[in-house]
């Protein structure tokens, strides 16, 4: 994968790095994030997490909605954050990938990697790039991976996000799904190849 990456951000490690390095990311495209962008990324979420919340109870259950409701909402001034508020990416990567419209991916050595795509919306050809992390997990640290603008590979997608799709086919969200699935089919692939 190295010779994909064009460059690594580590942040700061108080409990925000997950949120730091996808502000990062966030900031290479959009200035609001530069600043306290990790609070906005939580805030991103926490409102897009309200906004649809049938869906989310539905794909979640009543109690980890709470939980990851719970996970997202601490204040600007939090400067040490407890583990029980940490970036996680079973909790939190659909619902980023929903918010922002795009896949994040979750790179990690030690442990299974997962790309969580979209669920809410169609493919957009022109749309944003992908959104990388590495788990560092003998830091328990997150890092932003700006990855090379190619045809990189991709771990497959969530377990979670491939049974949701299965029993949407037929309906809008189960096309949507597909279309997602199709546009980084090759990648995947790429992936399964290593």
């Amino acid at each position: 994968m190295q010779r994909f990456v064009f460059d690594i951000y580590d942040p700061p490690a108080y409990g925000n790095c997950g949120f730091h390095a996808v502000a990062k990311l966030l900031s290479l495209e959009d200035s609001r994030y530069a600043q306290d962008g990790w609070f906005r990324v939580r805030q991103d979420l926490l409102a897009h997490l309200g906004a649809n919340e049938a869906h989310y109870k539905t794909a979640f259950g009543e109690t980890d909605f709470a939980k990851i409701r719970h996970q997202l909402d601490i204040p600007l001034d939090a400067r040490k954050v407890t583990r029980d508020h940490w970036l996680s990416k079973l909790d939190h990567g659909l619902l980023m990938a929903n918010t922002y419209r795009r896949p994040i991916i979750f790179h990690s050595r030690n442990s299974f990697s997962h790309t969580f795509l979209p669920d809410l919306c169609p493919f957009n050809p022109a749309g944003p790039p992908s959104l990388s992390l590495l788990y560092l997990p003998r830091n328990t640290h997150w890092v932003a991976v700006q990855m090379l603008p190619a045809l990189y590979p991709m771990p497959k997608p969530d377990v979670s996000w491939m049974q949701r799709k299965e029993k949407r086919k037929g309906t809008t969200l189960g096309d949507w799904a597909v279309t997602w699935l199709e546009a980084f089919q090759p990648q995947f692939d790429a992936m399964r190849r290593r």
